[in-house]
């Protein structure tokens, strides 16, 4: 049984894709002399094609408090003269064009994994409209110098920062190419990978074929199949694909010996439902949720921890994650706190939409608090919310 780690850690994770929405991310050959067109024919590339970025190691045994003669720890210069590289290195990039392998050799710097880190995110947040075809040939040119250098291998963190470069910029058929290459050099696909792809591609609106051929997919290197597929579901959640979601689910059900939903899936799923107008398919999930065992009332407390820190930082919860707590707080038997929750989301300016009030009116009812549900709907009749959408709530009779 999962626990409440995974309740609370995941949805305070999953606030970015209401509140930090992923950032959107033209068509070209990645192993040709530059950048070509060719998006037309990226659907044929990916018919001929068959928990995050591990943390970059920035301690390289340095002790702060050992100084040089200039009183500046080794640490602290250390950064400043990898900060000063990748400043060479972009402008070198921003005023050549052609030769720049014999140019990047001339500047004679050591490349590591944080110079090229630091390199490519300043070619990132430089892109903008005018030079994003400029920005992908400049990334791939840095990309494939660096790979040749002696005693450097790029690291993942390397192989998401291009192809986030090559979604942003619209270079679509690199950023594919590019996935394969990162597979058959036999790096690990994790969620951050997924992420990058359908975001990118779903601006495109090839976020089908890429699932289809990710999902049928016997290639690539993902860690866990389930979370696998939870990846896929968040990334699709974070451009409204609610259709998919349901398709891709299916697909879940069909492989039982590899899949079994998890809190996070039915987190993803009963939003989907709610958004597509599925208020009881909504509540038959949540009742699935409960027959699975997902009762985490052992583990709710670190959940709620994680929502009290996130509203400590300015962090407002959303109505999906004041959901998804009352819910955690119902199946724990902790109804009044619940209840509770309901009253602070609207002091908090936070407005309950019907799947917020049919979860707590639902598992009420469950539990043989009938007064008590029927208070919440009186509430929500009295506010004039959801009226016509009374009938959905069982064992009401309006008096």
């Amino acid at each position: 049984m999962n626990s409440v780690t995974h309740f609370g850690q995941r949805i305070i994770r999953r606030i970015s894709c209401w509140y930090c929405p992923v950032q959107r991310f033209c068509d070209c050959s990645v192993y040709n002399d530059g950048i070509s067109s060719g998006l037309k024919s990226f659907e044929d590339l990916l018919k001929e094609s068959s928990d995050f970025d591990p943390a970059v190691d920035v301690s390289y045994g340095f002790n702060d408090d050992e100084h040089g003669f200039s009183g500046v720890s080794p640490r602290r210069r250390f950064f400043e003269d990898t900060r000063r590289d990748a400043d060479r290195i972009f402008e070198v990039l921003r005023q050549v064009d052609l030769n720049v392998k014999s140019v990047m050799d001339e500047l004679n710097i050591r490349v590591s994994g944080l110079v090229v880190r630091e390199v490519l995110l300043k070619i990132l947040r430089s892109i903008n409209y005018q030079n994003r075809s400029r920005c992908a040939r400049l990334a791939y040119n840095f990309f494939m110098w660096s790979g040749q250098r002696i005693k450097y291998k790029h690291t993942l963190n390397s192989f998401h920062l291009v192809m986030k470069i090559f979604g942003d910029c619209g270079e679509f058929k690199a950023m594919w190419k590019l996935f394969n290459e990162m597979i058959e050099h036999g790096y690990h696909v994790t969620a951050r990978t997924l992420n990058i792809l359908i975001c990118s591609l779903g601006k495109a609106g090839l976020e089908r074929p890429v699932v289809e051929r990710l999902i049928k997919s016997k290639t690539f290197n993902f860690r866990q199949h389930k979370h696998c597929y939870n990846a896929i579901l968040h990334s699709l959640l974070a451009i409204k694909q609610y259709k998919l979601i349901e398709w891709v689910y299916q697909q879940m059900l069909a492989e039982p010996e590899h899949f079994s939903p998890d809190i996070l899936t039915y987190n993803i799923l009963i939003w989907t439902k709610y958004r597509l107008g599925k208020t009881t398919e909504s509540q038959k999930l949540l009742d699935e949720m409960t027959d699975n065992g997902y009762t985490v009332a052992s583990e709710l407390e670190k959940a709620q921890q994680l929502f009290k820190e996130m509203i400590v930082k300015g962090q407002l919860p959303n109505v999906f994650t004041y959901n998804s707590m009352i819910c955690g707080l119902c199946l724990a038997g902790k109804f009044a706190e619940a209840c509770s929750m309901l009253n602070e989301m609207e002091y908090r300016g936070c407005t309950p939409n019907f799947l917020v009030y049919s979860t707590l009116v639902n598992h009420l009812q469950k539990a043989h608090k009938l007064s008590e549900a029927h208070e919440v709907i009186r509430d929500m009749l009295e506010k004039g919310r959801y009226v016509h959408l009374l009938s959905k709530f069982k064992r009401y009779r309006r008096c």
